[in-house]
């Protein structure tokens, strides 16, 4: 009986641990938690899924189906396993079962919106009015759940961030079209540009990172901390963002990111392309250098935005 309560706690354990260690939400949090906070918040899950698991298998006890699959890995030991060690089993896989439903639509999300082989199919209207009306059905369903999944997925990502304001700035830049970020190190090396990865949540603080797009890069006057840009990257991936930043395999310009640590991170703010091409590009800093001077200078480049129209 002793090795059947200890096996019930185990299976507690894994249960809630399997599930707020994988689910988008709480992976980051449990990634920052401590250990004995990380065994607390495994079993209250846990036990969350166990109280469930039981009140189910008292209410179908009577179904054969249900019997059968509680009984299903007991029989698999050749043993005999009491009710509350199977409402252990049962809550194991309960936390399987609802961590495949709420992260399904996150990885289908992703594939969705990309999948543009899918949208040209139902783009295409057909002589037959009942084929006709049938596909265009099929396109406003396909249409509702790649919206759906999106907006999940957005709302899981913010909540998953904990109000933490560098990677609320990091989401709302990287979601927004137009949304340019500067950043500088303790060396005074900026980087701006657009934000193709945020730092992963469940990584140590020491190794996470983001991932840009450059548009330039420079340094801030030691002086008098002005912005000099000496690198213009637009003649670099200019030609991809009139294809929508996208190479021949579909994907961004990954192989033209830049990788920053956020531990070597001192200045991080949004940058606004606009303004700085039409009040800042041709001002001279107070120490008597240009503002934008590229090397080797370019007069007649224009500084790349993310927008498909350049």
């Amino acid at each position: 009986m002793a090795s059947s309560r200890f096996l019930l706690v185990v299976l507690i354990l894994i249960a809630g641990y399997t599930f707020i260690s994988n689910y988008t939400l709480t992976r980051g949090r449990i990634a920052r938690a401590n250990g004995q906070h990380l065994y607390l918040k495994s079993a209250l899950w846990g036990l969350i899924f166990f109280i469930i698991s039981y009140h189910l298998q008292d209410k179908f006890s009577d179904s054969t189906f249900f019997n059968y699959t509680l009984n299903l890995v007991p029989n698999a030991f050749q043993d005999e396993i009491d009710s509350l060690t199977r409402s252990g089993f049962l809550a194991l896989f309960l936390s399987f079962s609802l961590l495949f439903i709420l992260q399904l639509p996150i990885y289908w999300s992703s594939y969705a919106i990309e999948a543009t082989w899918i949208d040209r199919q139902l783009e295409k209207r057909f002589k037959n009015r009942f084929i006709n009306s049938f596909v265009k059905t099929a396109e406003a369903l396909w249409l509702l759940l790649q919206y759906t999944g999106w907006k999940y997925t957005q709302w899981v990502e913010r909540a998953s961030l904990d109000r933490n304001p560098v990677d609320e700035l990091l989401l709302d830049a990287m979601l927004d079209d137009e949304g340019a970020i500067m950043t500088c190190d303790d060396n005074g090396k900026v980087f701006i540009g657009f934000v193709l990865e945020l730092p992963d949540p469940a990584q140590a603080t020491s190794e996470r990172a983001i991932s840009i797009l450059p548009i330039m890069s420079g340094s801030l006057c030691k002086e008098f901390q002005q912005l000099h840009i000496t690198t213009d990257y637009s003649d670099a991936f200019f030609p991809f963002l009139n294809n929508g930043i996208e190479n021949s395999d579909g994907q961004v310009g990954y192989d033209k990111s830049v990788i920053i640590y956020t531990k070597k991170i001192r200045i991080l703010r949004r940058f606004d392309v606009g303004m700085f091409e039409s009040f800042f590009k041709r001002r001279v800093c107070a120490c008597g250098h240009d503002i934008y001077l590229p090397k080797p200078h370019r007069q007649n480049m224009a500084i790349a935005t993310s927008s498909k129209d350049g």
